[in-house]
């Protein structure tokens, strides 16, 4: 009985142990779901004080575990392998025989000519912003001595041996190249996956249209890096979840790439458009984010039209500063320059400001008032002791008319005095109708002179010059009256920028006047200068332009800078601007392979960059076709996706709630469709004829495009077969743009393979191109 007991005892002290082990088990699992209660609802409550419910201070007391705060995305760009890969495969086929052509290829001529002009200071017109001229210039000094006398007068002129183009040519591949590894982030920026963000930038890294354009030195393909730069920034941007969170260095990005990509191509505004709208579609939703207080709202807003507005016009306003400052010389004026008679008529009119009377002393430029607009223009140059028709001249100092604003236009009034007794001769006496003036050339210190010598191309009339003394008994004739035409009885005051008057030679009585007439080598192109006996006709009438007080004009300095008076480099800009827009439709020169933009789309147009002068080796841009219409319709596609999904979410049939599908389908359209629209559909409405490189842009675009379907499609794709299916498909796309740019290489790179005959002929029966080809 007592073992039994003990037993019974053991056996009751067992149980209440065990018992009392699992009510305190009971009792910390109790615990712990109440904290995980607890957790739980204060996280609920966080969440609902971001969607604008306010909590109690007490229950954030109870956190236990504090809430991570949301990263911004890093500034750089992560060269992950990937990207290494993409940039490689880009610059491996555009640095192949990269030295090739050795002679001028296609927009060198342009950007070639404009840095020859910076080396001599010269002054030019260009429908395009000056910096991608100024970039090219400073390279071009830091890779050799730039032959600045060497004439870029058509396409496919040999290089001297010590041009330093091949350097212009490797920079321009270095940097154009990373167009691909950008495209690829751009792509995993706006949540698409690995493979659709790969798919669009090696399709560009083998795109012939790429590859050719990349080879030479121009604005293009670096403005079109740089705007897109700009939108991957802009995106980021877009990223941010949370206030004060690296918003600036974006927002400063993006202005930094508008201004650098505006100041080099006007056709980057198009892209930067759709940067705009991305920064101002995040800021519209963080209105209504309760996280963001109203002083920081007016912060953002302050930042994101201020940063990208003012800094792109500062940077802008100084290249054209830099630009007006450095080019002060006469530039020859060619017919035979890209952009034909254009570039030789430019008219500068003047700007819009009060008349200011011409006084003795004063510092004016002459322009001529009707039919061509050109100003009267001098430089340390001599006529000719005989004209190449064997005439003799007075071999002084050269006089011509000028269309370009410059500071050889630039002339000293002085008037002459009677000497009577008490005769005022104060500097800002005005000068009147039948005053007689001499005219001193500001940067040479000559006078305007005439004298019974032959006019250089037009021999019925007489030689203008500035006087120089070669002691061969020919005496100086610098008088000029002032005859004002159309003086009112009010007053007999020469006005400037009003009054037109006729300049009559008081020796021979013979007016200043000017002739459609190009003087040759020896003056630079520029048009001849007569003094005419008949003076009763339009050519005789001249307006003072520019008109500074005696003071200014005595203290101008004739080198450097200071020469330049802020309004000269104002009314430079602006005439130089109302020129270039102005001209964009006016300007309507064909050229033998503009097309129309919606050939550029279905790839029916070619573009001749360079052939060789006896074979018939040659470069073109050739579109693939094949590549270009997936492209294309994958815009359709992507569109048409879009417009099904809006309905099916209006129709109720997919919940509004499912948002993350739609809200990424609605950006990738935005930005796909959007972007190549932007870039395309300008053209339509041009008076300009525009070519193949002109649609580039856009297709970056519609790669872009076919890179998000790819995206909705692998998410919408569920059987994993009908996956591996669609991944070979696309795998068979790229090594169709490959091969498809092995096979056409002899005209990508300028070859001279005997079988690119068979080539041409093959691409003209597939696709209807044109191509020229030598007759020898």
């Amino acid at each position: 009985m007592v073992k039994k007991s003990n037993s019974k005892t053991r056996s009751n002290s067992s149980g209440r142990r065990s018992r009392s082990r699992t009510r305190k088990t009971n009792k910390y699992l109790l615990i712990g779901r109440e904290k995980s209660v607890s957790q739980t609802r204060l996280i609920s409550k966080q969440d609902a004080k971001l969607n604008g419910h306010h909590s109690s201070a007490s229950t954030l007391k109870e956190a236990t575990t504090p809430v991570e705060k949301p990263s911004a995305p890093e500034f750089v760009i992560k060269m992950d392998l990937i990207s290494v890969v993409l940039y490689a495969t880009a610059l491996v086929l555009r640095i192949r025989n990269i030295q090739y052509p050795k002679a001028i290829v296609f927009d060198e001529q342009i950007m070639g000519s404009h840095i020859s002009s910076y080396n001599r200071r010269e002054m030019y017109f260009s429908f395009d912003p000056p910096l991608a001229a100024q970039f090219y210039y400073f390279i071009a000094n830091l890779c050799g001595d730039w032959n600045k006398d060497f004439e870029f007068t058509e396409v496919g002129k040999l290089y001297p041996t010590n041009m330093p183009y091949v350097c212009l040519r490797v920079v321009t591949v270095i940097l154009d190249s990373l167009l691909t590894p950008l495209v690829y982030h751009i792509l995993k920026t706006s949540k698409a996956n690995s493979v659709s963000a790969i798919l669009p930038a090696l399709l560009i890294a083998t795109d012939p249209t790429f590859i050719v354009q990349s080879r030479i030195y121009s604005g293009d393909s670096l403005s079109i890096l740089l705007s897109l730069v700009g939108l991957y920034s802009a995106l980021n941007f877009y990223r941010l979840n949370s206030p004060n969170c690296g918003a600036t260095r974006w927002v400063l990005a993006l202005s930094i790439t508008i201004a650098l990509s505006l100041s080099m191509k006007y056709s980057a505004v198009f892209t930067t458009l759709l940067s705009f709208s991305v920064i101002l579609s995040k800021f519209w939703q963080n209105l209504a984010d309760a996280s963001y207080t109203k002083l920081m709202l007016w912060r953002q807003a302050a930042l994101i039209i201020l940063l990208p507005t003012l800094l792109p016009l500062l940077v802008y306003a100084g290249c054209w500063t830099v630009h007006v400052s450095t080019l002060h010389n006469a530039a020859a004026i060619s017919s035979k320059s890209t952009l034909g008679t254009l570039s030789s008529a430019v008219e500068l009119t003047e700007l819009n400001v009060a008349p200011r009377p011409v006084t003795n002393g004063s510092l004016i430029t002459l322009k001529h008032l009707h039919g061509r607009s050109c100003w009267l223009h001098s430089y340390d140059l001599m006529y000719p002791k005989r004209y190449p028709d064997g005439r003799g001249s007075s071999h002084q100092q050269q006089v011509t008319c000028y269309p370009f604003v410059d500071q050889n236009n630039r002339w000293i009034v002085l008037k002459h005095f009677t000497g009577v007794s008490g005769e005022d001769t104060a500097d800002n006496l005005a000068i009147k109708h039948g005053d007689i003036v001499s005219l001193l050339h500001e940067q040479t210190g000559r006078l305007l002179n005439s004298h019974l010598v032959a006019a250089p191309m037009t021999s019925t009339k007489q030689e203008v010059s500035c006087y120089v003394n070669h002691n061969v008994s020919m005496d100086i004739q610098p008088g000029w009256m002032i005859d004002i035409d159309d003086r009112s009885e009010d007053t007999d005051d020469w006005l400037g920028r009003v009054s037109e008057i006729k300049l009559i030679h008081v020796n021979t009585s013979a007016a200043l006047s000017t002739t459609s007439k190009q003087l040759p080598g020896y003056g630079a192109d520029q048009y001849e200068l007569i003094a005419d006996s008949f003076m009763f006709h339009e050519n005789t009438l001249w307006v003072a332009d520019e008109v500074l007080p005696p003071s200014r004009a005595h203290s101008s300095q004739i080198s450097g800078l200071s020469n330049i008076t802020l309004l000269y480099c104002l009314e430079k800009i602006y005439i130089l601007h109302k020129r270039i827009f102005v001209s964009v439709y006016d300007y309507s020169e064909d050229h033998e392979y503009s097309s129309s933009p919606l050939h550029w789309v279905t790839g029916h147009s070619t573009l001749l960059y360079w052939m060789h002068p006896v074979d018939n080796a040659q470069i073109y841009m050739l579109p693939n076709v094949l590549v270009w219409n997936i492209s294309a319709f994958s815009l359709l596609t992507l569109l048409a996706v879009q417009i099904v999904s809006n309905i099916r979410v209006r129709r109720g049939i997919t919940p509004c709630h499912l948002s993350d599908t739609t809200t990424a389908l609605k950006k990738h359209v935005a930005i796909g469709v959007g972007g190549y629209s932007l870039n395309l559909f300008p053209y339509f409405f041009t008076s300009q004829s525009p070519l193949l490189y002109n649609y580039l842009p856009a297709l970056v675009f519609a790669y872009i495009t076919f890179g998000y379907l790819v995206n909705h499609v692998t998410q919408s794709v569920q059987s994993r077969w009908a996956r591996v299916l669609f991944y070979m498909i696309l795998l068979q796309v790229v090594c169709t743009s490959f091969i498809f740019t092995l096979w056409i290489s002899p005209l990508i790179y300028g070859s001279t393979d005997t079988s690119q005959l068979v080539l041409i002929n093959r691409l003209q029966h597939l696709f209807g191109w044109r191509f020229s080809l030598n007759q020898n």
